[in-house]
């Protein structure tokens, strides 16, 4: 449910601002509004989603958002590779640089 939810935010499935109504994707997606409802919280809790004068909306990101946000992720990313080289062993150099085959 969150997972299905989830992709479609962030495929444009489903737009910013658009409303999202429980009764709807519950019957939509073959489940009761429980679950909906709690993954609702959990896309809440992503920034996914806001909760608008008692409606779900998809959060639309401003621009300066979604900058910040990428920033965020190329220093992490960055990071992560460098980490990664770091304790690469001899093979898996060797795979990086192309002297061997991974499989």
């Amino acid at each position: 449910m969150y997972w299905t939810l989830r992709r479609e935010i962030t495929a444009g499935v489903l737009r910013p601002n658009a409303a999202l109504v429980e009764g709807e994707i519950a019957t939509r997606l073959g489940v009761s509004r429980t679950p909906v409802r709690e993954s609702m919280q959990r896309l809440e809790a992503d920034g996914l989603i806001v909760s608008h004068r008692r409606r779900w909306i998809v959060h639309e990101h401003a621009q300066d958002e979604i900058v910040q946000l990428y920033g965020v992720r190329c220093a992490l990313e960055s990071h992560a590779a460098r980490l990664a080289c770091r304790h690469a062993t001899a093979e898996q150099l060797m795979v990086i640089e192309g002297r061997r085959k991974l499989f």
